[in-house]
């Protein structure tokens, strides 16, 4: 029994370290964060530390601290109605507001947790046109948590739309998913055609260079100072030079079918 039983106490203590770790590591960032006078001139926003705290206690212990996550979420909130602009008080009320309601389920308080978490649904509502994407994940998480609620009420109609609303929204959150998905690709594809159009150009334009070097350049076998002589006119007769360049098409007409567009160029 001591030996299968070791290593569950083995892998226990472990995750007790690792939770140890995460909480002293969130309690200095909170407390560096305090000490900062000015925090908003670095851009900090110490309601996302407090909540973040605050989770460490709902995820990592079981059962969930309630006390310490009801401490840090007021924390949070009453850093969040410091924050001068509008959309992050939203957010935070948003976050605070979902903790809270699973708050209040730990405790068995299905009336309080249903109706918090119904101002979540209507504060996601009013400001899903700022950031649709990350709007749709909290909604999928508010919708998950009704369906497990009226769940433990054994309210299963309540629960079943709501599980619903969860599928239809996963759905919704899987197109856009892959509609990133593919316009990220698209992108990378546009990027690297005009890469490619670019080396090719660059290719073209470094063979016409090398090309009209070489035709402008006098041949080496030239003596010096013979590159810029005009050379003579063709010693050949004009009549002989035109008959050269005139096609015999009566010696190519008794040659064979496959050869007949063959020009001799001369008699």
């Amino acid at each position: 029994y001591l030996m299968l039983d070791a290593p569950e106490a083995s892998a226990q203590d472990e995750d007790d370290a690792r939770r140890n770790a995460i909480e002293q590591a969130s309690m200095q960032t909170i407390r560096a964060v305090e000490r900062i006078a000015d925090y908003r001139r670095y851009h900090i926003m110490p309601v996302w530390t407090y909540y973040n705290h605050a989770l460490i206690y709902d995820m990592l212990y079981a059962p969930p601290q309630t006390d310490s996550i009801a401490r840090y979420l007021a924390l949070a909130e009453a850093s969040a109605a410091e924050e001068p602009e509008l959309i992050d008080r939203q957010e935070a009320a948003i976050s605070i507001g979902d903790e809270r309601a699973w708050l209040y389920y730990y405790k068995r308080d299905y009336v309080r947790a249903e109706q918090q978490m119904k101002q979540v649904l209507a504060l996601l509502d009013s400001v899903q046109t700022d950031s649709p994407a990350s709007i749709i994940t909290e909604r999928g998480e508010a919708y998950a948590f009704m369906v497990e609620l009226y769940e433990a009420q054994s309210r299963h109609a309540e629960a079943l739309a709501y599980q619903q609303l969860l599928t239809d929204n996963n759905t919704a959150r899987y197109s856009i998913e892959r509609q990133r998905v593919l316009d990220e690709v698209q992108t990378k594809y546009e990027v690297e055609k005009q890469q490619l159009t670019i080396r090719h150009q660059k290719e073209v334009i470094r063979y016409l260079s090398a090309c009209w070097h070489c035709c402008s350049s006098p041949p080496r076998w030239l003596p010096c100072g013979t590159a810029n002589v005009r050379p003579r006119r063709s010693y050949i007769p004009k009549p002989l030079r035109r008959k050269a360049y005139t096609t015999n098409w009566r010696h190519c007409a008794g040659q064979r079918a496959s050869n007949r567009y063959k020009c001799c160029g001369t008699d």
